[in-house]
């Protein structure tokens, strides 16, 4: 048995050992700079995963492109396909939402100016329908055929309205805002004016802008929009922002889609889109690492001086 004098050597007036010794500020700081870099790649790597299934989208619409042989036309097959891709984008995005500490309020919001970036175009009402499907826990599948189907149905049924105002009426772009704005500031509640007030709406327009809406558009506007249901077909048509002004694109983005769908390919781009998820934006290949370092750091750091970190962070701060 050793002599007392060599345990003092080594234990007398020792500094004891706690968890939080462990503590280090340089490397509690380098994850947090990680967290940082990880999240700063999150938006460039939205639009590279998007983009990559736009692209595969575009190809199953190309695959099945709803002209006989010999139909001329050019076909849209990229925005067609956008028609699909922004149902799923938009669920992906409560999770994503979560990489980014944003407010619940923010979420729709970031959605919208994301799909800007990559030319598409959603209502909020869509977008925020999504997002409750995903924060439900309604599988991607699920959620987004069934709000595709009803999209396509409504497409569908809104077709004809488009089509005549594109050939009948023809108006400028300005004048059909004006139209929508007059008709949907109209409404009482949720409720859009009836078929019958359209002419009166219609003449204020004229009596505000003769050359905006001149004599004889009123007559004709108020025949293309001669019942209720087509009243709120049109409204349905001018405010989606991710279908095209001119009615006959809007004829042919459907009538692909559609095409796509009777043909069962969106169940393999459902997969893709989940395949690229986890692949590139799950938690584990985004902020996830140094999120749970964070942590376990943090969980050593009881009793440390705050100003430890401060120090080293201040010490290795960005060259100017």
């Amino acid at each position: 048995m050793a002599a007392d004098g060599v345990y003092d050597r080594w234990l007398k007036d020792a500094q004891g050992w706690a968890p939080e010794s462990d503590w280090d500020p340089k490397e509690y700081y380098e994850w947090f700079l990680r967290l940082r870099d990880a999240r700063s790649k999150l938006k460039e790597t939205y639009v590279q995963v998007d983009q990559t299934l736009i692209g595969e989208a575009k190809k199953v619409c190309e695959q099945h492109d709803p002209r006989k042989p010999g139909q001329g036309g050019a076909m849209d097959f990229e925005n067609a396909a956008k028609l699909f891709v922004r149902y799923i984008i938009a669920y992906h995005f409560y999770q994503r939402s979560s990489f980014e500490d944003l407010d619940e309020k923010m979420i729709v919001s970031a959605t919208q100016k994301h799909l800007g970036r990559i030319g598409v175009g959603m209502k909020d009402m869509d977008v925020a329908f999504m997002l409750q499907k995903a924060a439900d826990k309604v599988p991607l599948r699920d959620a987004v055929k069934a709000s595709f189907s009803e999209f396509l149905k409504d497409g569908e049924n809104m077709t004809p309205v488009a089509m005549d105002w594109r050939f009948k009426v023809n108006t400028y772009d300005s004048t059909t805002a004006a139209v929508v704005a007059e008709i949907t500031g109209g409404r009482k509640g949720m409720l859009l004016p009836k078929a019958a007030e359209i002419p009166a709406i219609l003449k204020k327009i004229h009596e505000n802008n003769t050359s905006m809406l001149p004599d004889h558009e009123i007559k004709t506007i108020s025949e293309v929009l001669g019942t209720d249901e087509r009243v709120e077909q049109f409204i349905q048509f001018r405010s989606d922002p991710g279908l095209p002004n001119l009615g006959d694109n809007v004829k042919k983005q459907i009538e692909c889609a559609k095409s796509a769908q009777e043909a069962g390919k969106l169940d393999d781009l459902l997969n893709t889109a989940a395949g690229l998820e986890k692949q590139y934006l799950s938690w584990e290949r985004t902020i996830g690492p140094a999120v749970t370092a964070i942590r376990r750091l943090g969980k050593r750091s009881a009793g440390q001086d705050a100003g430890r970190l401060a120090d080293y962070a201040r010490n290795h701060q960005r060259k100017r």
